[in-house]
């Protein structure tokens, strides 16, 4: 191997490396983010109630299960986000918008889309 061909094979090692850093960082960051959203007001009080809501349940089925959130941005003073939910006898997805106001968190948007109806069921 000549010294041109290694240090070509030098810096494509090295370029993966660094490829699989930012990758790893970004997973990181993801993560933590993700874990934030999950502890905020908005979604701990969307699962509590849909956990708790008859007609939720009785179309999903018991257990209900919350999947990963696949949509959301947050900031101090809102949170936006988008949960499926799986039961033995459906899917749903429920969308979240809440706004801090001085007295507290409120729901502007809580809606639950069940598989197969166009027809949303409002939760706030």
């Amino acid at each position: 191997m000549t010294a041109h061909s290694m240090r070509g094979a030098f810096n494509v090692k090295w370029l993966i490396v660094l490829v699989f850093m930012v990758m790893a960082l970004v997973s990181v960051v993801w993560v933590l983010d993700y874990q934030s959203l999950k502890s905020t007001w908005a979604y701990t009080e969307a699962v509590k109630r849909l956990s708790k809501n008859d007609e939720v349940v009785s179309r999903l089925g018991q257990p209900l299960k919350f999947g990963v959130v696949w949509s959301w941005r947050k900031s101090e003073s809102s949170v936006v986000f988008a949960v499926p939910l799986v039961g033995q006898k459906g899917r749903a997805v429920a969308y979240v918008s809440a706004k801090k106001m001085k007295d507290g968190w409120r729901f502007y948007r809580f809606a639950v889309y069940f598989d197969g109806r166009e027809k949303r069921m409002d939760l706030h």
